[in-house]
């Protein structure tokens, strides 16, 4: 039988000999490698191109650049969305201010041409915030016990406005409702025209009429 002795050194070059199961074997870990780098790259190529889709200021598709480029393309996005909800909410402002105005010069001039018995509108603006107009006789003291009763009946009053003018009152004001059971605008339209003729009635009584 033939022993044959091998250095480390003669060893290593056998397992790297051409067509030796070493060489193949560092081949295949390379070409692994080589794949792997490949689709990393291509994927990441391809997240850059979706990117500049979306990103109009995007000129250079090294990654740190177009990531920066993108930054900067959202931040200016967001104040432009800033700019424009603020002018919105001028514009809502503005127009809920224009509207309550033309309702009170409607009212008043009905007031100051016609004759108007006493008359409770109620709109509803949400499930619990309401705008009300209450037209009535100008009687000293009505109205200061009217708002002391509304307020004892968990309603919140809100943007109030108080006009006299020949012999009647016009009141507009907004209520936030806290009390559940006073939700819809037709209970609260009945709510405070029962309040309204208990109090005059009460004035009517105290004069002797």
């Amino acid at each position: 039988m033939d022993y044959t002795c091998y250095s480390n050194e003669e060893e290593h070059n056998i397992e790297n000999y051409p067509g030796s199961k070493g060489q193949k074997k560092t081949e295949g870990f390379k070409s692994k490698n080589l794949i792997t780098e490949r689709k990393r790259r291509l994927k990441n190529h391809e997240g850059l191109m979706a990117l500049r889709a979306l990103v109009p200021n995007i000129t250079n598709l090294k990654k740190e650049t177009a990531i920066d480029d993108a930054i900067t393309y959202i931040k200016e996005l967001q104040k432009h969305q800033n700019a424009l909800s603020d002018q919105l909410a001028e514009m809502e402002a503005t127009f809920e201010k224009e509207v309550k105005q033309e309702k009170r010069d409607n009212i008043t001039y009905g007031i100051e041409n016609l004759k108007i018995k006493d008359d409770v509108k109620v709109t509803q603006i949400n499930e619990n915030k309401l705008w009300v107009e209450i037209i009535c006789e100008n009687k000293p003291g009505v109205f200061t016990r009217l708002m002391e009763t509304i307020t004892g009946q968990g309603i919140e009053v809100t943007d109030m406005n108080f006009t006299t003018s020949k012999g009647l009152t016009l009141v507009l004001f907004g209520i936030k409702v806290t009390n559940g059971e006073m939700a819809a605008a037709k209970q609260v339209k009945l709510y405070f025209k029962k309040l309204m003729r208990v109090f005059i009635d009460h004035e009517d009584r105290y004069r002797g009429k």
